[in-house]
Formats: structure tokens, sequence, C-alpha cells
């Protein structure tokens, strides 16, 4: 694809136009730049973890894996709504100076920690001892806290960031969206399959815990140079005390003070967040994708711990996820492809359609559990993988239309919203993990994940792409009306001209 940039306008001549363009590109490459270093050292982190709770478990069960998990999104779903406000109301370069740190020292603290539970669990065979017990509730912790900065971040770039910086070009926003799905990807792909072969190689917590230093120091310095290169980013700074986003505060400080009131506390806050969310024209389409978080039919922790259990190596689940991964990539393009042919609704119904119908494969597995592994694993993938062509050609379309579709003075608080219902959803699986920890179980998180999935498709069809038909059916028809009353007003005068000539 062409490289380029928002458009521009200046007051300096086409000098001026041409070195705003020279920093928009800039500011782009430096923005891809550390978002790959981010996300690279993200999922080398989330993909050791899980190996390493299976380890502490000794590979026999799934409770570990999901107790972490749960914490983890007990901790997003309650700390989200709340810091995601401050994306609307502090300044960014701040705001995003002091995340990036917080982040990536729990990530080290939770690494260290599980470095030495590993270590004590080889030297002791006391598994339940005090010590154990409280290291294992720190990991919880810090991982929670690791993995809501984590989402906070995300929320900060995809959210607000991006979409101040397209300064309401629509197709550079458009690129600069899949470009980072691009990366999430890739990513996805390079950073399980390099750490998989290097922990089958001996290789240690030094690994991750070196990549976590070296993407805080290129992160917290380029993600401030592109704040420097993008001077829309730094407008909240000159008129913050008079945005909405504050006035929102502020009449959210009288309710909290108000005699009638005494919900103060953070579930009001999240409340308020799903209400201002549900009133968004594109609401029940965004409450479908975090409906497909509650789908376990994926490379994530629990169908590692899964794998694992069944003598799959490593190296080997590296390797599928990676070309999982590729699939997804994939997706992105046929995302562009796609929006040269359809209108973005339309993309998103075709999407969520073939994730339905690629996923009914990978259930037919239950039906053949009783045969030899091979054939049920056989489905689960078969079906598995090329979903992930759907499943990202429907995340990039529903992130666009709130792009497109959500106020700035609440865009970070929606972002927020809707990462703490994805939360929600992807909290099901685990919990319904912690009840059915036995492996054999896995057959009920795969029925959970396919009913969330139909329920996703449904509810995008009812909710948005119908009211979207009917909206368009309604413009159309309005446009032949006013077509018609010309033709009726200016049809007498052409004929009153030709009798004129005739005269």
């Amino acid at each position: 694809e062409e490289e380029i940039a928002p458009t521009v306008t200046s007051n300096y001549g086409n000098g001026g136009v041409d070195n705003n363009i020279k920093k928009s590109k800039q500011a782009r490459t430096l923005l891809y730049i550390s978002y790959f270093c981010y996300e690279f050292s993200e999922l080398v982190w989330i993909f050791s973890s899980a190996v390493w709770l299976a380890a502490l478990s000794n590979y026999s069960s799934l409770f570990l894996v999901s107790a972490y998990q749960v914490t983890a999104k007990l901790f997003t779903l309650g700390l989200v709504p709340g810091l995601s406000r401050y994306i609307d109301a502090l300044d960014r370069s701040r705001f995003v100076s002091y995340l990036i740190p917080a982040q990536h020292a729990c990530v080290i603290l939770t690494i260290s920690i599980m470095s030495w539970s590993l270590r004590w669990t080889d030297n002791n065979s006391n598994h339940h001892s005090l010590l154990r017990v409280c290291s294992l509730v720190l990991i919880c912790i810090c991982g929670g806290v690791a993995q809501t900065l984590d989402k906070v971040f995300c929320v900060t770039i995809e959210r607000d960031w991006i979409v101040v910086m397209a300064k309401q070009d629509n197709l550079w926003l458009e690129r600069t969206t899949v470009s980072l799905k691009r990366i999430y990807l890739s990513c996805q792909i390079l950073g399980p399959a390099i750490t998989g072969y290097i922990l089958k190689s001996g290789g240690d917590v030094i690994w991750i815990f070196s990549w976590k230093l070296v993407s805080l120091v290129i992160v917290y310095i380029f993600m401030n140079k592109v704040y420097q290169l993008s001077p829309h980013l730094q407008e909240r700074v000159q008129h913050k005390n008079t945005s909405d986003s504050l006035d929102i505060f502020e009449n959210e400080e009288k309710v909290k003070m108000s005699p009638s009131c005494s919900t103060n506390t953070l579930p009001f806050y999240f409340v308020k967040e799903l209400q201002t969310y549900f009133s968004q024209t594109v609401a029940s389409a965004g409450f479908g994708l975090a409906l497909l978080y509650a789908n376990t039919l994926t490379f994530g922790g629990m169908m590692t711990a899964y794998l694992v259990s069944r003598d799959v190596s490593l190296s080997a689940i590296g390797l599928w996820e990676g070309i999982t991964s590729l699939l997804g990539l994939l997706g992105t393009f046929s995302f562009s492809i796609s929006q040269r042919y359809m209108k973005l609704e339309e993309t998103a119904l075709w999407s969520i359609v073939w994730i339905f119908i690629c996923l009914s494969i990978s259930l037919s597995s239950v039906l053949v559990s009783d045969n030899p592994p091979a054939l049920s694993g056989a489905l689960i993938i078969i079906g598995v993988m090329p979903s992930r062509i759907g499943i990202w050609v429907y995340d990039i379309s529903i992130t666009q239309l709130f792009q497109q579709t959500v106020s700035p003075p609440i865009r970070g608080q929606m972002g927020g919203a809707q990462a703490s219902l994805n939360t929600v959803c992807e909290f099901l699986p685990f919990l319904v993990g912690m009840i059915y920890s036995d492996i054999e179980d896995f057959w009920i998180l795969m029925i959970l994940g396919y009913i969330c999935v139909a329920m996703a498709m449904i509810l995008y069809f009812l909710g948005t792409f119908l009211p979207y038909k009917r909206i368009s059916y309604s413009m159309i028809s309005s446009d032949q009306e006013v077509v018609n009353k010309l033709e009726c007003h200016y049809t007498p005068k052409e004929n009153e001209a030709t009798n004129v000539e005739l005269v």
C-alpha cells in the first residue's frame, strides 16, 4: 500500500505542509516500532506464563492457569473503567509516561516471583506450604495489575492516539488500524515460536526479563517522541479546563456529593460507563465482539495447558500458534480487499458468519471424543485455524465502527468500557475451568464458547446490520423522491419553453 499521511493544512505555504507530512510519517513509523516492541514482549510473557503455571501444577490441572486468569480479569474489570477515564482528561504524554513503566515493572516483578516459585517447587516436595501459596497469590496479583495496565495502554493507542493523529482522515485511520493489527499478529507469530524454541533449548526467565527491559526503554522514548511530532496530540493541554470529558467528571462529582446518591464507589462508575456504552449506535456489535472473548477454541493459556498434557512439545505448540496467527494476519488483508467492494457493515457480517461456520467444524470434535485423540484434535485445528481470518476481520470492522461514531470527549471511556466487557466474557471460561478443572472436561468450555459466538452473530445481525440496511434503504428512497420531485418541477418548464419556440 502506498504510504499516506493525514490531510493537513498550513498557513505557511507548501513548505509548511511538506514539513507536517514528514512529521506525520515519522510519528507513525515510531508508533509502529514502539507498538511492535511492546506487543512482542507482552506476547512472549503471556506464552511463557502459561507454560510456567502449567509446570507449577505438574501439567495435570487447569486450576492454576484458570485462577491466574480469573484474578487478572477481575483486576481488569475493576480498574480499566476508572483508568480509561484519564485517557480523555489528562495530558497524553504524562499519562503514557506513568503507564508504560508501571506495566513493565509489574511484569518484571511477576517474572521474578514465578522464577523463584519454579526453583522452590523443584527443590521441595511440600506443594501446599504457606510460602508457596503466598508466592502464587503474589503472582496472581502482580500479573493481574500488569494485564490491567496492558489493556489501558492498548485502549490509549487504538481508541485515542491514532484517531487524533488521523485528523478526521478515515482512509489514514483505516490503514493505520489495519497496520497495528498486522503488527500484533506478526508478534503472535514470532513471540510464541521463538519463546517455545528457547524454553525447549533450556532457556530461563532471563530471556523474558531482558526483553522486557529493552521494551521499556524503546517504548518509553519512542512514544514520547510520537507525542512531540504530533501537534494534535498536544491540543488537550490547551483546552483541558473546558473539555467535555472534564465536564463529565464535574457532573459526577456533583452526583457523588448529592444527598440522594450514596453510590460513589467503583461499581457506580462502571454502571455509568455501561449506560453510556449501550447508548452508542453500534453497541450491539461491540457486545458481540466481547462475546467472542468467551471462545476457548483458540491457542490461549488453557488450550496450551491442554495440549501440553497431551504430550505436545512446546516448540510444536508455538509453531501451530504461529501458523494460526499467520492466518489471522491474512484476515487483515482480507479486510482491506473486502473494503474495496463492500461497506464496513457488510464486511463485519460475512466475517462473523465465517467464524460461526468454522467453529461448527471444531465443535463436531465433541461427537468423536471417544475415538483416538488424533481425530478429535484434527477437527479442532481444522476449524480453529481458518476461523482466525474472520475473527480479525470482525475485530477491525467493529473497531473502525467505534472510531467513526463515538464522540471525542468519551472516546477513551468507551474504549475502557469495551475492554471491560471483553474481560467479563473472557472471565467466563476461566471461571468454568476452575469448576471443571479436569482436562477431560474441556468439551464443556468448547460448547460454552460456541454458544457465545452464535449469540454474537445474532446480535450483530439484528442490532447493527438490519438497522444499517433500513437507514440505507430510507436514504435511497428519499433520494429517489427528491429526483422525482425535481423531474416534476422542471418538466413543465421544459414543455413551456418548447411551446414558445414552436410559436
